[in-house]
């Protein structure tokens, strides 16, 4: 019984800790938090553009945050189009 606890406690943790570094669901964040994920995207891209000779790994995760800022942007645009109609 002992085991069984054990086992169902280290998979639990294993779910919580991947799921820390997803991205959160744009579609289903609101205005406050949209507008906080956007601005971190843009401090991140900001600060990151700015290094003279980044490395491959710098310029992978660049590009990828650039799309996410993409989506977010396009996401905010289009909630705000519906919201006005």
């Amino acid at each position: 019984m002992e085991i069984i606890f054990a086992i169902a406690i280290i998979v639990v943790l294993i779910m919580i800790f991947s799921r820390r570094g997803g991205e959160p669901n744009v579609e289903n964040l609101n205005a406050d938090q949209m507008n906080r994920h956007v601005k971190s995207l843009q401090h991140w891209i900001e600060k990151h553009q700015a290094i003279s000779n980044p490395s491959d790994s710098v310029k992978a995760e660049l590009h990828r945050k650039l799309a996410q800022y993409d989506q977010a942007l396009a996401v905010w645009k289009r909630k705000i189009d519906e919201a006005s109609k």
